[in-house]
């Protein structure tokens, strides 16, 4: 196989638990994302403060609350499903 592709895993060979418990191993390290962005934008926000930068939200800061979002929605999707990610 080459490096850096992922082995096919027939979904039949894996037990239910097992699934289970890999997809909340990924959905909790997209939580510790979601964390580091929602950081990330908070120190955003307070450096345009201390700049003294116009009304509203900076863009940079626009663009990490959109992938905050998103990426906890992934997480919602993993953890529990389709119907987890309505807003």
């Amino acid at each position: 196989m080459s490096p850096g592709l992922v082995p096919r895993v027939s979904l039949r060979s894996v037990s239910g638990d097992l699934w289970d418990s890999e997809l909340g191993d990924v959905a909790s390290g997209l939580d510790d994302i979601a964390e580091q962005l929602m950081d990330l934008g908070i120190s955003v926000l307070r450096a345009a403060l201390e700049d003294g930068e116009g009304p509203g939200r900076p863009e940079v800061e626009r663009r990490i609350a959109k992938a905050r979002r998103s990426v906890e929605r992934a997480a919602a999707l993993l953890r529990d499903g389709p119907s987890s990610t309505m807003i």
